[in-house]
């Protein structure tokens, strides 16, 4: 019986080892498609594709949170067809098809950017109160809760256009009479940074019940751009040029049929917070502002949304964790999400690997809140916020944030529609969700072990600019409470 019962337990904990490994190798979406081998100079295709299993697309990677967008989710296509005038592709708002062009991520090897349909009947945007506080939803199919999701799981075609073609459409329909000019369309985008897991898809989605705003939650076009500036497949300009044409296609996407003095929330993914100086380069006339908790809620809030199981737990209580994530992604995508843990000199290669996925998650924390910093002191935000601050206010915090980035907006924040996102889940059923948490009304940390304290002092000791001694609070954060921010 007691050799049975071992054997059970390693058969348990290889599979366990399997799905980890699995989980991992499908993070970043389906491979990169062969179909072109190499994208010209100034040239753009059409990628019908061959399956949609769906209404819309078929991705071909997880549909939750923890995959970025790419070009491979849609794969196999069928045979690209070259486009004879790649500048003419934003020309019209919507197609005679009912299709909205929108710009979905950069290719996953070539120097190109890879545009989708999406039928007009697909709610893309978080805008659910209008002026009189009515429902503004006339959709017939509701959008997920990342924006990314709804373009992959709803695209019925693609495109791919090299930086220059896509360039060029862009500034085409700059000059479009009917379409708003770049800097007045950018001057409507809010950029929202973060830590991750500190509540910024409460925040959006609070934002987009306040009057005069819409949200638009992670965009992976900024995500896939980021990478590949980490990685080196393009240069400052290349990123800048970017950045500034998807943002200028996809507000006037989403401000077309709306009201011209809306502004236009984007939320990215937390990871990405390091690009915010060149975003500000890119584009001035938008707004930025930082969203951050205390470290040791967000990394347990992180691994009880993605690790909460017996296995994964069992895993990170072995020290097997940081082995597994050895034979993962996970390694080469330190240097992107948690950079600070390639300075072994501040953070012990011995201390990483005892801590495992809590190492990782945390170091991604360091990365994002030492660049805050950095960011703060060159006066690249115009607000900051903490969680702490928002989950106390609710309603008050967002009509203090909302006041004091855009005086001329007005949020009630007595609205029962806003007031009504501060009592539930932001992530819903999304596989981001920290439900197990709100089920057990979890005030202490939940994944996070006793023995696991001593390795995170080492790491929050190594912090920068005495974050640690300031109570990890950064200078000008709003205090909702008294109205004013911190000195």
């Amino acid at each position: 019986m007691g050799m049975n019962l071992f054997l059970v337990a390693i058969l348990n904990a290889l599979v366990g080892v399997l799905v980890v490994l699995l989980f991992f190798r499908v993070w970043k979406g389906g491979d990169a498609p062969t179909i072109i081998d190499e994208v010209g100079e100034v040239s753009g295709f059409k990628l019908p594709f061959k399956d949609l299993k769906r209404e819309g697309g078929r991705p071909s990677g997880p549909a939750g949170v923890e995959s970025i967008a790419a070009l491979g989710d849609f794969a196999p296509f069928n045979e690209p067809q070259q486009l004879q005038d790649p500048s003419q592709l934003f020309q019209a708002n919507k197609d005679a098809n009912g299709n909205t062009k929108y710009v979905f991520c950069l290719h996953e090897t070539e120097k190109a950017v890879v545009v989708v349909d999406i039928p007009n009947t697909i709610e893309v945007i978080e805008d659910d109160v209008g002026a009189d506080g009515a429902s503004k939803s006339t959709s017939t199919n509701k959008r997920s809760i990342f924006f990314y999701q709804t373009l992959r799981n709803t695209a019925t075609g693609a495109y791919v256009l090299s930086l220059p073609a896509f360039h060029q459409a862009a500034q085409k329909r700059g000059n479009d009479r009917a379409t708003l000019s770049y800097e007045d369309a950018l001057s409507h985008a809010l950029f929202v940074h973060s830590t991750g897991r500190c509540g910024s898809t409460l925040l959006s989605k609070a934002l987009g019940t306040a009057c005069g705003i819409v949200s638009v939650a992670e965009p992976d076009i900024y995500s896939s751009v980021y990478v590949a500036w980490v990685e080196g497949r393009l240069t400052r300009d290349e990123v800048k040029e970017i950045v500034r044409d998807a943002t200028y296609v996809l507000i006037t996407n989403i401000l077309k049929g709306l009201d011209d003095d809306r502004v236009v929330a984007i939320k990215l993914r937390g990871f990405v917070t390091p690009l915010a100086g060149i975003m500000k380069e890119a584009v001035p006339e938008a707004k930025n502002m930082f969203l951050y908790r205390q470290p040791i809620p967000t990394v347990d809030s992180y691994c009880m949304a993605f690790f909460n199981s017996g296995i994964t737990r069992t895993l990170h209580n072995l020290g097997l964790f940081s082995l597994i994530l050895k034979f993962t992604w996970v390694e080469n995508f330190i240097p992107v999400a948690a950079p600070v843990l390639r300075d072994t000199d501040r953070i012990p290669a011995h201390v990483s690997y005892k801590l495992g996925i809590v190492s990782f998650v945390l170091g991604g924390w360091m990365s994002a809140m030492e660049y805050a910093f950095e960011a703060n002191e060159l006066g690249i935000w115009d607000a900051v916020l903490r969680y702490e601050e928002l989950n106390e206010h609710k309603s008050h915090a967002i009509k203090k944030l909302v006041e004091s980035l855009y005086p001329q907006l007005n949020v009630d924040e007595e609205n029962e529609n806003l007031k009504q996102v501060f009592t539930k889940d932001a992530h819903g059923t999304n596989a981001a969700t920290s439900s197990a948490r709100l089920k057990l009304g979890a005030k202490a940390p939940l994944f996070i072990q006793e023995r696991d304290y001593e390795g995170i002092e080492i790491m929050l000791h190594a912090l920068k600019y005495n974050l640690r001694e300031k109570e990890y609070i950064l200078d000008g954060t709003l205090l909702v409470s008294d109205d004013t921010p911190t000195k």
